[in-house]
């Protein structure tokens, strides 16, 4: 049976998100579901390198949507958490000023 294989590279934002998917992904891939798909990562810069092989294009599927679901879950997060951030500096800067004018 020939094996499938696929890359996916994902330039991110930060070397923060970059860790914060590698975080979230590894788990996944020092342990896999089963002996028909592998996958591997590789990091450079703001820069993640996904490889998958499988056994065959049903197990190819599933593992590269698994993985693609958590860096999702883990950008979605990252997101969520730079939101707040703004949020709160926003308010300190309009207390600030509330101060200031007084």
């Amino acid at each position: 049976m020939t094996k499938t294989s696929a890359k996916i590279v994902i330039t991110l934002r930060s070397s923060r998100e970059l860790a914060s998917i590698v975080n979230s992904i590894t788990p996944e891939l020092n342990d896999p579901l089963g002996n028909r798909a592998h996958a591997s990562a590789k990091t450079h810069h703001r820069t993640l390198q996904l490889n998958f092989e499988a056994e065959d294009p049903h197990a190819l599927h599933a593992i590269v949507t698994s993985l693609l679901r958590i860096t999702k879950a883990s950008l979605d997060a990252c997101d969520t958490i730079i939101t707040l951030k703004n949020k709160h500096r926003t308010e300190k800067q309009l207390d600030f000023r509330k101060v200031k004018r007084r």
